[in-house]
């Protein structure tokens, strides 16, 4: 029940990552510009890219600094994203000061890079008023696919072994359908639907590290 009870919780924060990056991705940027429009921009991503490869403290708030820090800390699994941060911390700390004003106007510089592109792309209008508002949506869309990616690769594996197993995993764990809708909509028996589901959480649990037999 334990390893039943883990595979549903991944399959849940599955459901949850669907539903976010949905959210994420038809974020108005200005001038009827999705996210998802400029998120696909080559040029975008690569700036983005070394933005983050940046001392963090250079290219966040000091508010998101006081979350990365006390997550660090206070976490045993740190969450993904600032937003997530902010969910599960209570208690902020101050980092303290660092300077290096070089590394500061490289940050400033990709800055600017990143919002000529996001201009670019909108005519000249960003709807959020801020430029950060903008990249810490593209970090977290961007956060957030890779976690999902993960999941779906282990999936795909299910998926291989039997494609019923996955189905089953998505219907009853990640869309919190009933046994009995599962059943019709598969098509199958109820002893076949337990045969199926010992052997899907099984499989995945064994693919997701979730288990070490």
């Amino acid at each position: 029940m334990l390893i039943e009870q883990k595979v549903a919780e991944q399959m849940d924060r599955y459901r949850w990552l669907n539903a976010r990056i949905r959210i994420l991705e038809t974020y108005s940027i200005g001038s009827g510009v999705l996210l998802h429009t400029i998120f696909e921009d080559d040029r975008l991503q690569e700036l983005h890219e070394k933005l983050k490869g940046q001392p963090s403290y250079m290219y966040l708030s000091p508010r998101e600094q006081e979350l990365e820090m006390t997550a660090h800390i206070n976490l045993e699994r740190y969450p993904i994203g600032i937003y997530a941060q902010g969910r599960e911390i209570e208690a902020i700390t101050t980092p303290p000061e660092k300077e290096d004003p070089q590394g500061h106007r490289d940050v400033i510089e990709l800055k600017r890079r990143i919002q000529r592109v996001v201009e670019a792309r909108t005519g000249g209008v960003v709807r959020s008023g801020t430029i950060e508002e903008v990249i810490d949506r593209i970090a977290e869309l961007q956060e957030l696919q890779a976690e999902r990616a993960n999941l779906d690769n282990v999936l795909d594996e299910v998926s291989d072994l039997k494609p019923e197993y996955t189905v089953l995993l998505k219907l009853r764990y990640a869309e919190r359908r009933q046994v009995a809708e599962v059943v019709r909509r598969m098509n199958i028996s109820r002893k076949t639907y337990d045969r199926y589901r010992e052997r899907a959480v099984d499989e995945y649990a064994k693919l997701a590290g979730l288990t070490h037999s």
